[in-house]
């Protein structure tokens, strides 16, 4: 085992998650590694090799989907055992080094996912939850869901619908999730038919949208994007070579890149799903505001299923999501729901409901698109002169690393330092190749200046690469 160690993969032309698969598949091929044999866990093994953890955990992934490995969540992974089947879903997720009550006490800073700041919500809901304790319907403690009891909620969510023409829908077209990443299987679950459907994505995308495919046993294709958001000509030539079912975008906070797609680039991108009879994804989980206009929804509303949550606006811990589905689709996404968790349960439909009337809740939500431009403002400023890619409304950042880093080791250098981000190779699709480049957010527990000295941090990295890997 301590062989694993040794493969080099500094010298190898193609991805280098296909490489280490390559020569993984190798060593089971020829007996070097035994049937039953456990495999180092995927942080471990990354640092050894000098790789990301993504880099290895795509790896296994293959592995395992080929049936060389078998997973087991909670054990690792191990060599499989050839007589017995193949499992098609793996947890490789990778683990922080550092430990999590580090990260939970702020001497570790945890900026791999956007943590929102405390602007009074949290007392509202400590005090909401103590208010249901007494006033909450029996029914919604003791009772399987009942659409019923959601029908002010869904009023709530339609009320706040500002992305494209309310006027046309009822609480009928808004189903309830568990979360966003809720949502997006849900659909999956609604739209995709066939043994293998095929799922377009950017070549850049959120985690969540392969494992969501993943889990559909569809293939993810990925398209070309730029500046201006997914190439179109690269959408028709995935759909010439692929009978595509579903693109799955975020038109106004796209992950990690922060690009805004153009109205126009919009328009195209519709007018090629009604010609080659595909329907879009449009995750809207991390915008903070009202994206300009026309949004997808706007230009094709038979085709478009709308995601979102309070998740980067409240709390994450809520859980909570919602789907606006296309017209006359409806009914298919309440079926999957329903099936999936027979309806959200009853005292998180009274306490969110709570949350979203409160007459507070807007100057709160206010207050975290605030907080959120204050981090902008002082990643922009820390880290003047180097390629950084943000939003004043988004709660993340791009950062295009210089001559001298590899992402591998800037992450790492970073997780040294006590601060985590997240390698771009995290958000490639399979077969895609990552750019030199890492996502950080931000990170609202912890103070401005405490975030600003983790900035700071980020900056003396950039500006002193290791020596042996020359500017």
């Amino acid at each position: 085992m301590d062989t694993i160690k040794e493969i080099d993969l500094s010298t190898s032309d193609g991805p280098k998650y296909l490489s280490l698969f390559e020569e993984l598949r190798a060593r089971v091929s020829d007996g070097r590694l035994k049937a039953g044999e456990k495999m180092p866990p995927v942080r471990n093994l990354a640092w050894d090799l000098g790789v990301t953890p993504g880099t290895v955990a795509r790896s296994y992934q293959k592995l395992v989907e080929t049936g060389v490995f078998e997973a087991h969540v909670g054990r690792g992974t191990f060599v499989a055992d050839k007589a017995r089947p193949i499992t098609g879903v793996i947890d490789t997720m990778p683990q922080p080094e550092i430990p999590v009550e580090r990260i939970r006490d702020g001497s570790a800073i945890d900026l791999r996912s956007p943590i929102l700041p405390d602007v009074g919500q949290s007392e509202l809901i400590r005090s909401l939850m103590r208010r249901g304790a007494d006033e909450m319907p029996l029914i919604q403690i003791m009772d399987y869901p009942q659409e019923v009891d959601q029908q002010e909620l869904k009023s709530l969510i339609l009320g706040n619908v500002a992305s494209f023409d309310r006027s046309v829908l009822s609480e009928k077209d808004v189903t309830l999730t568990n979360g966003g990443q809720h949502a997006i299987n849900l659909i999956y679950q609604a739209v995709l038919r066939g043994d293998r459907p095929v799922v377009l994505t950017e070549e850049l995308a959120y985690p969540g949208i392969r494992h969501a495919a993943r889990l559909a046993r569809a293939q993810l294709v990925s398209v070309e994007q730029d500046e201006q958001g997914p190439v179109p000509a690269s959408i028709q030539a995935a759909c010439r070579a692929h009978h595509v079912q579903l693109f799955v975008t975020s038109a106004h906070a796209h992950n990690p890149t922060t690009i805004n797609t153009t109205p126009e680039r919009r328009r195209e991108i519709a007018a090629l799903a009604r010609a080659e009879n595909f329907q879009i994804l449009d995750d809207q989980c991390y915008s903070l505001t009202i994206g300009d206009r026309p949004s997808y929804r706007d230009l094709a509303p038979e085709r478009v299923w709308y995601v979102s949550s309070l998740a980067k606006r409240v709390s994450p811990a809520l859980r909570f999501g919602w789907i606006i589905s296309p017209e006359g689709q409806s009914e298919a996404a309440r079926i999957v729901a329903r099936h999936s968790t027979f309806g959200l349960a009853g005292p998180i439909v009274w306490l969110t409901t709570e949350v979203m009337k409160h007459p507070q809740i807007a100057e709160m939500r206010a207050g975290v698109v605030e907080e959120t431009r204050h981090r902008v403002e002082i990643a922009r400023e820390c880290l003047a002169g180097f390629d950084l890619r943000s939003d004043p409304l988004v709660a993340f950042a791009y950062l295009v690393l210089p001559a001298g880093w590899r992402a591998s080791s800037f992450v790492m250098a970073c997780e040294r330092a006590g601060i985590l981000v997240r390698s771009a190779d995290d958000f490639v699709a399979f077969g895609g190749r990552a750019p030199n480049a890492v996502r950080f957010a931000f990170n609202g527990g912890i103070s401005r200046t405490r975030f600003r000295e983790a900035m700071s941090t980020i900056a003396d990295l950039l500006r002193n690469p290791p020596h042996e890997m020359g500017a």
